[in-house]
C-alpha cells in the first residue's frame, strides 16, 4: 500500500506576535500555530479564563486545567489573529 505524501506547511509568525506587549490582565500567553494567541487572564486572582485571539474559542471555566486547555487549542487552533478594533 502506497504512503500518502507529508504535506508540510511553513508559517512565518510576524515579529510583533512576539515582541509586542501583553494586554492588560494577561497573565499567560501560547503561541498558536498560525500567529494567533491564546491569552490567560486573571481577576485579582479569583477568576481565570483563557480566550483566543484567532478564533471565538473561549474557557470560562475556573479550574486547574484552564492552562492545559489553553495549550491544547494553541497546539490545533489555525486562526491568524483578528484585527484590532478600535
Amino acid at each position: 500500500m502506497d504512503t500518502p505524501p507529508t504535506i508540510h506547511t511553513v508559517i512565518t509568525i510576524p515579529e510583533t506576535v512576539l515582541t509586542a506587549p501583553w494586554p492588560a490582565g494577561v497573565v499567560g500567553r501560547y503561541l498558536a500555530r498560525a500567529g494567533a494567541t491564546v491569552d490567560i487572564r486573571s481577576n485579582l486572582g479569583n477568576h481565570v479564563y483563557a480566550s483566543c485571539t484567532g478564533c471565538d474559542w473561549t474557557d470560562h471555566n475556573v479550574d486547574y486545567y484552564t492552562r492545559q486547555k489553553a495549550q491544547e487549542h494553541a497546539e490545533r487552533c489555525l486562526g491568524i489573529p483578528l484585527p484590532a478594533t478600535s
